[in-house]
């Protein structure tokens, strides 16, 4: 069960995941060592090292946020629709590090123009998690920090008003809303943390109409200390995967972590991996098929091609950014990765493109990424941090000719 106290160090390297990224807790004393270790990046030396790169795929667009230092943490675009695409926006400004907030902001042009939101039925809530299923239709769920519980809201005009949805879902205080994702624009999930000694979930076939909770019975029992890891998750066709950190009691970091995952759509649930190789601060678990996948810890790259029962140390080379990665759809094999600075928190910015799963790495960019969400082989979105310049904070990736990729 996650409260205000454990929340907090949650949020001060809450991005991300996903993704789908992201963090679920965070060790002062190896924040510290992370933060000498980066320090040492500077926006020259990164311009140095990429000095002699081509001209970018990505486009640099207004996110329709004036303030500096808000990012996006989150993206997703309705299914088999390019055009559109939501972000969860984060402010870097706020203490803790990071702080969630109740805003959103949207493209239905492809990513030409973006424009920023507070969703008013979300106030005293942060959001943290986004599912689209239309250009029109969009879900998102929020955790109510000053009461626990979380609220669920659509949209089925774009983002212009928000109705809640499953108002019988996550009503104990000591419930938290994990993630939400749709596989078809009637079938979705959403998972939370262990209530009453089970994992609060529920599915829907209708669109959101109606919610109904998992029986106990379809769901491996939580063990002490495990809750949902926020971002950290990944669906393809009617399989979702969530990781589960398992944290100490006395201290709130993570022991260890499982894997759980369904089949069919989030109906039953079994335990994928009981143990992952590493889990410390921050992770991003992404599949391209039902078979093969990579998974983050810190700046740890790891791989698996039986569907997450086992996973091996990436030895890649070139350019690896560790803040996000994404599959490029159509393409097996090729993934994008991004990085970039978020709130006081320096980070090597840039992006890069493997061909192999990861074995090898060029790259494309030095630009400030955060989340990448690829919808083509030639369209995908990345978030960006504003700078108050009011021309800043998203990216679209727009490329006519593979060829022109480095390879």
């Amino acid at each position: 069960m996650k409260t205000t106290n454990t929340i907090t160090p949650v949020l001060t390297l809450l991005l991300i995941a996903a993704t789908s990224m992201f963090t679920v807790s965070c060790d002062k004393g190896s924040m510290k060592e992370s933060l000498n270790e980066q320090s040492s990046l500077s926006a020259d030396n990164v311009q140095n090292d990429l000095s002699i790169l081509p001209v970018s795929p990505w486009q640099q667009k207004s996110s329709g946020v004036s303030a500096p230092d808000r990012g996006i943490m989150e993206m997703s675009e309705p299914i088999q629709n390019q055009n559109t695409c939501y972000g969860i926006l984060y402010n870097g400004h706020a203490y803790p590090a990071l702080t969630p907030t109740h805003d959103i902001t949207v493209t239905h042009d492809g990513g030409a123009t973006w424009h920023a939101q507070t969703i008013g039925p979300l106030a005293d809530h942060f959001l943290f998690g986004v599912s689209a299923t239309t250009s029109n239709t969009v879900h998102v769920i929020g955790w109510n920090y000053l009461t626990g519980g979380g609220k669920v809201l659509r949209s089925t005009n774009g983002g212009q008003s928000w109705q809640r949805e499953a108002s019988n879902a996550f009503m104990s205080p000591a419930s938290f809303p994990d993630l939400i994702r749709f596989f078809t624009p009637n079938d979705g999930v959403m998972f939370g943390d262990p209530v009453n000694g089970r994992f609060e979930i529920y599915t829907t076939s209708d669109g959101g109409d109606y919610w109904r909770q998992v029986s106990s019975y379809k769901i491996p029992a939580p063990l002490p200390g495990e809750e949902g890891g926020t971002f950290l998750f990944d669906a393809y066709l009617n399989s979702i995967w969530v990781v589960t950190p398992i944290l100490d009691n006395n201290t709130g970091l993570p022991l260890k972590a499982r894997i759980l995952q369904s089949d069919d759509k989030g109906a039953t649930w079994y335990v994928r991996n009981a143990s992952l190789p590493k889990v410390s601060r921050s992770g991003t678990i992404k599949f391209r098929n039902q078979y093969v996948g990579l998974y983050k810890d810190n700046n740890i790259l790891y791989r698996t091609t039986n569907g997450g029962t086992t996973w091996k140390v990436v030895n890649y080379s070139g350019k690896w950014f560790s803040f996000d990665f994404d599959n490029i759809p159509g393409k097996d094999g090729w993934w994008v990765s991004t990085g970039g600075n978020w709130g006081s928190i320096p980070g090597e910015r840039g992006s890069s493109i493997s061909y192999d799963d990861g074995d090898h790495w060029f790259t494309l960019d030095n630009k400030n990424h955060t989340c990448v969400d690829m919808t083509s082989t030639t369209r995908g979105y990345s978030g960006g941090v504003s700078t108050n310049s009011g021309n800043d904070g998203v990216f679209v990736f727009s490329i006519s000719d593979l060829s022109n990729l480095p390879q």
